[in-house]
């Protein structure tokens, strides 16, 4: 199907020394002679310098590079050409009203890889893959978004369908050819088949977490009593003063928010009021937002602070006891100016693992908080190095659906049961094609590529 071109900028509005104007759909290098004088004959996959000019006017707007691609050799599929140019505003927004006044029309955002979406240059996991790197806040990120982009994850998804199919398909051959005599899958087989197919979808839907960790950030909230060095220790894992520090109780009162790069993984950290019931009314407040939050953060990290100098205090055995009754976080003890001879009984931590010690007076080494954290939260490193692994909710709530359909299909392994064990392999081989968007419906697709900037 052949559709009308449409145009867009693909670098960033502003001041710059180059910009980027891209133009794809059908009749596009007829468009592209109309706006563009180029000094040689334009070639797919030839870069020709020349003179962007209004076609109207016969105006010469600005001189540049003009790259004409081939569908469907090109990223839509399509006919497509770019045309590099001075960078600025003005200049840009000239170059981009000259292609749409020769007939083009402005894009909507990710509509160019929608196109490629539509023409089969990529699959639906690959798009978001792409949309990932794009927002890359992480090296790791960046090389995660990468992989999924360079289609790991589509590869290990059509591997889990090929086995399930191949099931399918035995399963049907046997029931609708009985007289032919083809060799029955075999019950044993069959079982064993489906608990490792269920097994690769387990493994997978346990990786969301991980990209999670990476690419989004884990929400990690810093607590204790006042004055235990939370501010301290918020600033020593930034690398700079985000937070005031003082020796007056209550100096946070809100919670600041600051992304950290914690080895391979992304920390959304949160400084947070000190958890006290002497506390003025704005205090309280404070204080209030942090219960809420932990209340309501399943899969975050609690960095649980208590100053090793002293014994512990009331408020701390409260915020023990406080943090104990919180369900899906991960509590990390961290044990604070260690530089001093040390007073805490580390014992009374003893139900949430080993305390780290730090001091923010000395230079802090956070490897093995970091190391401790990747522990914790990249559970298959195999697959993190892949690529294979679920970048969102999407993606999993198709593999759930699945795997769920795979676990009915292994209670109907009898012989007589072949229909309604076909029915559910074919609802994880739906659920799967949904994944990678062979049968993903339009709305769907609509709101991914919704992500995207205008021009890509």
């Amino acid at each position: 199907m052949l559709l009308p071109p449409i145009a867009a900028v693909s670098t960033p509005f502003g001041k710059g020394a180059i910009a980027l104007v891209r133009v794809s759909g059908e009749g596009c290098l007829e468009l592209a002679r109309r706006v563009f004088s180029a000094r040689a004959e334009i070639r797919p996959r030839y870069a020709v310098y020349g003179d962007v000019v209004d076609p109207t006017s016969g105006e010469v707007i600005d001189d540049g590079i003009l790259t004409f691609f081939e569908g469907p050799n090109s990223y839509t599929g399509e006919d497509s050409f770019e045309i590099t140019c001075h960078g600025g505003a003005v200049v840009t927004a000239r170059v981009l009203k000259t292609c749409l006044a020769a007939g083009a029309r402005m894009a909507e955002p990710g509509e160019f890889t929608r196109r490629a979406f539509a023409a089969g240059k990529l699959t639906l996991t690959t798009a978001e893959g792409i949309a990932d790197l794009i927002d890359a806040k992480t090296d790791e990120a960046a090389r995660l978004s990468r992989r999924a982009a360079s289609g790991a994850l589509s590869r290990k998804l059509e591997n889990v369908r090929e086995e399930i199919l191949s099931l399918a398909t035995s399963l049907a051959a046997v029931m609708d050819y009985p007289d032919e005599g083809i060799e029955d899958i075999g019950r044993e087989k069959l079982e064993t088949q489906i608990a490792l197919v269920k097994r690769e979808l387990s493994r997978l839907m346990k990786t969301l977490d991980t990209s999670r960790a990476v690419t989004e950030g884990l929400p990690a909230y810093i607590v204790g009593r006042f004055n235990v060095g939370k501010s301290s220790f918020f600033n020593a894992l930034v690398g700079e003063e985000r937070a005031i520090v003082t020796d007056i109780p209550g100096t946070t009162r809100d919670m600041i928010e600051y992304p950290v790069s914690a080895g391979r993984l992304l920390l959304r950290l949160f400084d947070t009021a000190g958890l006290r019931d002497e506390a003025d009314a704005v205090e309280k407040i404070g204080i209030e937002k942090t219960r809420e939050k932990l209340e309501s953060s399943a899969g975050s990290v609690v960095f649980a602070l208590f100053d090793s100098s002293e014994a512990a205090q009331k408020e701390d055995l409260e915020s023990m006891e406080y943090l104990r009754t919180l369900s899906g976080v991960r509590v990390v003890p961290i044990l604070t100016k260690c530089d001093l001879p040390r007073a805490f009984d580390e014992t009374l931590l003893s139900d949430f693992g080993t305390p780290f010690c730090i001091s923010v007076r000395e230079n802090c080494d956070f490897s093995g908080l970091f190391s401790h954290l990747e522990e914790s939260y990249i559970a298959d490193e195999e697959a993190l190095l892949r690529g294979e692994v679920l970048m969102n909710v999407r993606q999993y709530d198709c593999v759930k659906r699945a795997f769920e359909a795979m676990e009915i299909a292994s209670g109907f392994l009898t012989e007589e049961d072949n229909d309604l064990c076909i029915t559910h392999l074919e609802e994880a081989l739906g659920a799967l094609a949904e994944a990678d968007g062979r049968e993903v419906a339009g709305m769907v697709a609509d709101e991914i590529f919704k992500r995207f900037c205008v021009g890509k």
